[in-house]
C-alpha cells in the first residue's frame, strides 16, 4: 500500500510487444503532503513525448507549452498541469501509445558494456524503466505502484515487488 509521502499509481497496463504499444488506465492517489489544504491543488507531471492522454475522471489536465531544450534527452517529453478540487485526493488518467527507441551501441571507450535503450516495446523484448517517462512523473516525487499487467500468452513479466496475483490463458497473460 502507498506511504502517506509517496504519490501511488494503481495502473492497468496492456502491453502489445508487436505494435510496440502500452495502452494504461493510471489511478493516482495524492498524498497530503503534496496537496494545498486551502484551496485547489496544481500539478505538473511530464510524460513520455509519444503516448497521448486519452480521457481522465476527476481531474482537468491542460497540456503545456514545451520548451525545446527540455527535449534534447533520449526521451522526448510532453508537459501537463492538472487541477485537483480542494480536499481531493485522487484522479484517474488514461493514456496510450509508442514506446520504440532503438537499441545504442556504447563508445569506444565502454567496448566491454551492453548496449542500452532509454525504452522500447518490442516483439523482441520490453524494457520500460523510470527514464522512460512511461507513466506520469511529479517532479522529484517518491512513487509507490500497483499494477496489473497484460501480455501476449507466451511472455512473462519482471518488476520489482510482490508478484500478488498470476492468471495465463491461451490468448493472453495477466501479472
Amino acid at each position: 500500500l502507498a506511504g502517506e509521502q509517496t504519490i501511488h499509481h494503481r495502473m492497468e497496463i496492456i502491453l502489445t510487444p508487436v505494435t510496440s504499444e502500452l495502452q494504461v488506465t493510471d489511478h493516482i492517489l495524492v498524498p497530503e503532503h503534496v496537496r494545498n489544504q486551502n484551496g485547489a491543488t496544481t500539478l505538473e507531471f511530464s510524460l513520455h513525448g509519444d503516448l497521448t492522454i486519452t480521457d481522465s475522471q476527476g481531474v482537468r489536465i491542460l497540456a503545456r507549452e514545451n520548451d525545446r531544450s527540455a527535449n534534447a534527452g533520449p526521451v522526448p517529453l510532453k508537459y501537463y498541469t492538472l487541477t485537483l478540487a480542494p480536499q481531493q485526493t485522487e484522479f484517474t488518467v488514461h493514456y496510450r501509445g509508442k514506446i520504440n527507441h532503438a537499441l545504442k551501441n556504447p563508445g569506444e571507450d565502454y567496448a566491454r558494456s551492453f548496449s542500452y535503450t532509454p525504452g522500447v516495446i518490442s516483439s523482441e523484448g520490453v524494457f520500460l524503466a523510470n527514464s522512460s517517462h512511461w507513466y506520469p512523473q511529479f517532479a522529484d516525487a517518491l512513487v509507490s505502484f500497483h499494477m496489473v499487467i497484460e501480455v501476449p500468452s507466451d511472455w512473462d513479466v519482471v518488476s520489482q515487488g510482490v508478484l500478488a496475483s498470476e492468471q495465463k490463458t491461451a490468448a493472453n497473460h495477466i501479472v
